[in-house]
């Protein structure tokens, strides 16, 4: 027991201090205005505040039960030991998971974000990811589809991990908000990319649900950095990171990502990126 006291407090005095050197990188941005426009130095602003927010509220959470773990080490009965490092686990992974949504935006937007291209088989990419959120969509009470359109492989060449970070971010930005008894739909099809040159074959890939949906006068906006759906803001989560990364990797691939409204009848959005289509011939057996 107290092995792993010493242990979770070595690991909070680190959260401790990488916080806080965020918590300075926030002051200086703060202090940045540059010749952006009000809106985004708003977004911006309500970004940081947010931000803050986020850090703490895991920090408080494990440095809180740490507190109680060593004040009370003596008389915790095993059961009651394995709550508090839970606790302590739980808001020690949402905070990891804050910080590497932070560190993956700074690192694509800079030069020296690296992509392993490679030819490869686009649906049997999905099919992993399907099955890696099937029983998830199952667990919260929603009806999870796979529509693949076409009968041969999906041939592009992709980053497999980039590709896969941004099914993941999509998806579960899906299941978060989206309720027990509604459905998701993965689906991929044949599309188009305009381009320079005229247009080129690509493929379609869209996360349809019936969650809570995007204002129409911010579907354009919400793939820009610092910026968050409003009725996300009102309560349902999320940190205005996640659809800018997926809109940088997307471009990164020459692609291009778009928000629609799930038709007029009913709630949910529709996100739909386009990936440039291969050439190249399947493998045997594909």
């Amino acid at each position: 027991m107290n092995l792993q006291i010493i242990s979770c407090n070595r690991q909070i005095v680190n959260l401790v201090e990488t916080c806080s050197q965020l918590e300075k990188q926030v002051k200086k941005l703060k202090l940045y205005n540059g010749n952006e426009g009000r809106i985004v130095n708003e977004a911006k602003n309500e970004f940081l505040a947010n931000m803050s927010h986020e850090l703490r509220t895991p920090m408080h959470s494990i440095l809180s039960f740490a507190r109680l773990g060593l004040k009370r080490k003596d008389s915790l009965t095993p059961e009651k030991q394995a709550f508090y490092f839970n606790m302590i686990m739980t808001s020690g992974q949402q905070l990891l998971e804050l910080l590497n949504d932070l560190l993956e935006l700074s690192t694509s937007e800079s030069k020296y974000v690296k992509y392993h291209f490679e030819w490869s088989d686009l649906g049997e990419d999905l099919g992993k990811i399907v099955l890696e959120f099937q029983g998830l969509m199952e667990e919260k009470g929603i009806r999870f589809i796979y529509v693949q359109k076409e009968e041969t492989c999906i041939m592009a060449r992709y980053d497999k991990t980039k590709i896969r970070q941004v099914m993941r971010n999509l998806l579960s930005n899906a299941l978060k908000f989206t309720d027990p008894g509604k459905k998701v739909i993965l689906q991929v099809e044949k599309g188009r990319l305009d381009q320079l040159h005229g247009e080129k074959q690509a493929w379609k890939i869209s996360i349809i649900d019936q969650g809570i949906g995007i204002e129409e006068s911010e579907l354009e906006c919400v793939f820009e950095k610092f910026m968050q759906g409003s009725k996300t803001r009102t309560g349902a989560g999320g940190k205005g990171l996640g659809l800018a990364i997926c809109k940088q990797i997307v471009e990164d691939h020459g692609g291009v990502i778009w928000a629609e409204k799930n038709g007029p009848e009913t709630s949910g959005a529709v996100i739909s990126f386009l990936l440039p289509a291969g050439e190249k011939e399947c493998r045997p057996g594909s």
